[in-house]
């Protein structure tokens, strides 16, 4: 069985997803599924949004690993996230 393989994109600090979101058009020809999620920097006031905000990442890594593969693109900032999901 084939099995679809997901790309997580979480975009830089101030969550420009633009670019991302054209160039992600691109990976279908390679056979990936990108999903952009934004990771709402300019939402956390404290450690506890931090924290929640990773989680959510991580509950959405773990639904799509249920249908497929999954890997994470962090962009500049994102990518701190990325690493510690």
């Amino acid at each position: 069985m084939n099995q679809k393989h997901y790309v997580i994109i979480l975009p830089t600090l101030n969550d420009e997803a633009s670019v991302i979101r054209i160039l992600k058009k691109f990976w279908f020809l390679f056979g990936l599924t990108p999903v952009v999620l934004r990771f709402g920097w300019q939402d956390i006031k404290d450690e506890l949004d931090l924290v929640n905000h990773i989680d959510s990442i991580v509950a959405e890594v773990d639904l799509l690993a249920k249908s497929g593969k999954v890997s994470l693109v962090g962009c500049s900032a994102g990518g701190s996230v990325a690493v510690n999901v």
